[in-house]
């Protein structure tokens, strides 16, 4: 069989472990659990009080949605223009503008304290693709995908990769656009529902976001007022602890073929990992210790991934 169209038969889906650093960043669906070897969402997230869905009525067009890049090829000698605009690439782009304005909007409106600088960066963690993707997967968009369980040169199906999972997301939100006629807004069932999809009750950290950057500023304005060098930010000084951590774990460890790593005794224990090339979308990198999973890191270089997998790794006290 073609490779291209070469099928994987999933690992099945499961809760996470008790202490599995995910659980306290996600509350989710018992009956939907993503994928363990995801990164976690960049903002705290709670899927179970997700609006329902409204389905895009237009039959083509909602066949195109659920149509992904890589499915979308007729012949070999098509150009990628041709494909993008079978696919569901255009309404992507479209969706990952409504999206970014909404996510804004709604921080907007619901915090009127929050500065500029406070919504750009709160609104960066909502709309990252390892975020969109979990609302996808609640959704059940990745079992609507045509030929979902097509791998096309990936380690991953299309219907459980993160990055696909987003861009459906995204697709989707710009395909009820397109079915709505481009009238103004997306129609009142509709911004009903991404009003809804933006709020406190799914994003469920904003308003303890916005305390925290509020007293990071007071903070930072107090030290410079009595001429002192500003405490690092708590969200960055834990991020860069874990990360320094992780780089001496990694150190700690000795080299071993087929990327084995041993540690010192009584000090990381016996690790492996598994790395990923995904292309464009980066690496992945599945940490494993003693074959027993741990932790998972993406990232745009190999070494970073492996540094983000040690990094959740450690937030969770498994190392």
């Amino acid at each position: 069989m073609n490779s291209r169209n070469r099928r994987l038969e999933p690992p099945p889906l499961s809760a996470l472990p008790p202490n599995h650093p995910r659980n306290s960043i996600l509350q989710h669906s018992p009956s939907r659990p993503p994928p363990l070897e995801w990164a976690n969402p960049g903002i705290e997230l709670d899927t179970r009080d997700l609006p329902p869905l409204p389905e895009i009525k237009d039959p083509a067009l909602r066949r195109q949605i659920f149509l992904h890049k890589a499915e979308a090829h007729l012949s070999p000698s098509e150009s990628h223009v041709d494909v993008e605009l079978r696919s569901n690439k255009r309404a992507e782009t479209l969706g990952d503008s409504i999206i970014y304005h909404r996510a804004a909007e709604a921080i907007f409106r619901a915090h009127p304290e929050a500065t500029s600088g406070m919504i750009t960066d709160i609104r960066r963690r909502m709309i990252q693709n390892k975020t969109m993707a979990y609302l996808g997967w609640a959704y059940g968009l990745g079992e609507r995908l045509i030929n979902g369980e097509a791998i096309h040169g990936r380690n991953t199906p299309l219907n459980r990769d993160q990055n696909v999972l987003s861009d459906l997301f995204e697709a989707y939100v710009g395909g009820l656009r397109m079915d709505s006629g481009y009238q103004d807004g997306l129609g009142p069932q509709y911004d009903a529902w991404i009003g809804a999809v933006f709020s406190s009750q799914v994003f469920t950290s904003i308003s303890r976001e916005v305390n925290r950057l509020k007293d990071r500023a007071v903070t930072v304005k107090a030290a410079k007022l009595a001429g002192k060098r500003p405490p690092p930010a708590e969200f960055d000084a834990r991020y860069e602890r874990d990360l320094k951590v992780a780089r001496l774990s990694a150190g700690e460890c000795s080299g071993g073929e087929d990327g084995v790593v041993h540690g010192r005794p009584g000090a990381v224990g016996a690790l492996s990992w598994r790395d990923t090339n995904r292309s464009l979308e980066g690496w992945h990198c599945a940490l494993f210790r003693n074959g027993k999973f741990l932790a998972c890191g993406l990232a745009k270089k190999q070494q970073d991934a492996r540094l983000e997998a040690f990094a959740a790794a450690l937030a969770a006290a498994d190392l």
